[in-house]
């Protein structure tokens, strides 16, 4: 159904096209055509680039994410327990750079998988919960 649809799209355009510039209907016809699958290419809903560019990034932070909580936890109750969870040491320890670290822990903290307790960040029950999960694999 889509593909007449552009199909036909494509022809009607291309010869308003070729009549508006003094040009080859058929070459704007397949000009039409191109710049509909460019258009298809980039933006559609499930395989286009731009849907895979906004799904790595969800996949991104939510690894990153995942890190923080596996990181918080197997440091949990040990010695150094408070320096591991600064802020500042997340962006060393785990090669994030200081905005991208800030980034996770904001966007761990509206979630509600950590919180920040004395400026340093602690595990919530439910990022206990799924930390536990991820860490036993």
């Amino acid at each position: 159904v889509y593909a007449v649809g552009i199909g036909a799209a494509s022809a009607i355009v291309g010869f308003l096209a070729a009549l508006a510039l003094d040009a080859s209907v058929a070459g704007s016809m397949a000009t039409m055509t191109g710049v509909f699958f460019a258009a298809a290419l980039l933006f559609s809903p499930s395989h286009g680039l731009v849907a895979k560019a906004r799904r790595l990034e969800r996949q991104r932070l939510q690894i990153a994410i995942d890190n923080l909580l596996v990181h918080l936890f197997n440091h949990a109750n040990a010695a150094g327990e408070e320096h591991e969870a600064e802020v500042a040491h997340l962006s060393t320890e785990l090669r994030w750079n200081p905005d991208f670290a800030q980034t996770i822990v904001r966007a761990a903290t509206d979630t509600g998988l950590v919180r920040r307790v004395n400026g340093h960040l602690a595990l919530t029950d439910v990022g206990v919960g799924q930390a536990r999960v991820l860490a036993q694999g």
